[in-house]
């Protein structure tokens, strides 16, 4: 294992304040940190000549191989286990979920309507605004999921409002 992947585990152990499980394979090492919440763990994947590639849950984020890419990689991290960013994904009425997930600013659920919420979806990119509208009120639901998985919520639409479970 060489000197970056032992430095970004020993900041990642700090960081999350766990033990990180390291796989090392011939061409690439993978790093495996178990949310104490649930059962699926962010894993990080490094290949010698590749981006860093981050999973938090559905879409890989990818980051530079390089000391600062390794750096925003640990600044999403702090700010996704401080609450500060969480993964926004939607389940449709049918119980299909979503193949992909958004990383989102937390600041911007406070005070949410469906214009907000639509606004977040052509942002991210995940659904446009009639998509979103639609899956909204065919019954389907938008989930929003933090590290710490207690304060994980869903949004509904209900007699023409948007409600937070």
């Amino acid at each position: 294992m060489n000197d970056f992947i032992k430095e970004l585990q020993k900041k990642l152990e700090t960081l999350m304040n766990t033990d990180v499980i390291v796989k090392e394979e011939k061409e690439s090492v993978e790093i495996s940190i178990k949310n104490p919440t649930v059962s699926k763990a962010i894993t990080i994947t490094y290949i010698t000549s590749e981006d860093l590639k981050m999973l938090l849950g559905k879409t890989p984020r990818f980051y530079p191989n390089t000391e600062d890419g390794a750096e925003h990689l640990l600044e999403d991290l702090q700010k996704y286990k401080t609450g500060k960013l969480s993964l926004l994904d939607y389940v449709s009425v049918n119980n299909e979920e979503s193949k992909q997930d958004r990383l989102i600013k937390t600041a911007d659920l406070v005070d949410l309507d469906l214009s907000g919420l639509q606004n977040i979806f052509i942002k991210t990119g995940l659904l446009s605004s009639d998509e979103l509208e639609t899956l909204l009120t065919l019954g389907g639901t938008v989930r929003i999921s933090f590290w710490d998985a207690s304060k994980n919520c869903s949004y509904k639409y209900v007699n023409k409002t948007l409600i937070k479970e």
